[in-house]
């Protein structure tokens, strides 16, 4: 009897030793909590090799486990994400939330943090890029990794959301972004919102703000449409491209070659970025006379 009563007892020491082990380990293989905030500029590519996310990304599994299906990251750190949910009566509208993110990192590994609209923490996603168009997350805690990739058509609530999505139109026209059924969309024929109206041209300054990046220049108190002298130049500068040079963007671009009358009107345009931060053709007579006699 004293045997078993010594046995048994040996037993729960040595449980309680494997589990006091198992919890030393869990703390050593889990994930810190001391992330900290990403102190290189949001949703570009720097030196450190980093993609950062922007955009609309759609779940390529039907129900992710993640808790949501699609998310959208803005480039002025809001964000929008889905839940599909499953109803009598379809359409299911899915069930939506919306707050700020932010970029953290921790000993090596690229975090985003949610926060609801009132700045409560919700949760934390390891992230990593495959390219510009792959999204791969994974929660805290778990070794599963679950692939999004960029919607054909971004989310949106408002036009500003299109904007704020780095998104480039490939319709050879003139116009803005708009939003119509949370879907953004390229409108042609929109003119664009002006920047600041200058004194010495007497109408809108077609100068954009993001060139003018330490603002503009004042002569005799007036604004003018012309940078400070100590602006930088853009980092990423708009260029033409496309197989006939008809696209306007920050980066190379395909299409397909077949040729259009109107693509010779973009041979003398001129490629820039718009007053909403985003590249384009400027809207000039000489353009629209063009487009409109082709």
């Amino acid at each position: 009897m004293e045997l078993r009563k010594r046995g048994w007892s040996q037993w729960v020491v040595m449980g309680l030793a494997a589990s006091a082990l198992s919890v030393v380990a869990c703390g050593a293989t889990g994930e810190s909590d001391d992330d900290v905030i990403d102190s290189l500029d949001p949703n570009t590519e720097k030196d450190d090799g980093i993609a950062r996310p922007v955009g609309t990304f759609n779940a390529e599994l039907a129900f992710a486990r993640l808790g949501f299906e699609k998310v959208a990251l803005m480039t002025d750190k809001s964000f929008h994400r889905e839940h599909r949910v499953m109803c009598d009566r379809p359409p299911c509208p899915p069930f939506a939330t919306n707050g700020k993110y932010k970029f953290t990192k921790s000993r090596g590994t690229n975090y985003i943090r949610f926060n609801d609209a009132s700045g409560a923490p919700l949760d934390r996603f390891a992230y990593r890029m495959s390219g510009r168009d792959a999204l791969e997350l994974r929660a805290v805690g778990s070794r599963s990794w679950h692939k999004f990739k960029k919607a054909d058509v971004a989310w949106c609530d408002e036009a500003r959301d299109c904007k704020l999505q780095k998104l480039v139109s490939l319709l050879t026209c003139v116009g803005d972004w708009a939003c119509n059924s949370n879907a953004c969309s390229f409108d042609c024929g929109t003119t664009p919102a002006p920047g600041p109206v200058c004194s010495d041209v007497s109408g809108p300054c077609l100068m954009n703000a993001l060139a003018c990046r330490n603002g503009y220049k004042v002569v005799d108190g007036d604004v003018t449409c012309d940078c400070c002298d100590d602006a930088p130049p853009d980092p990423n500068p708009c260029v033409k491209t496309g197989c006939s040079g008809q696209i306007c963007a920050d980066q190379p671009m395909f299409s397909t070659c077949e040729w259009r009358p109107e693509y010779a009107c973009y041979r003398n345009a001129t490629c820039e970025r718009q007053t909403d931060g985003t590249c384009g053709w400027t809207n000039t007579p000489g353009l629209r006379s063009c487009l409109g006699s082709n």
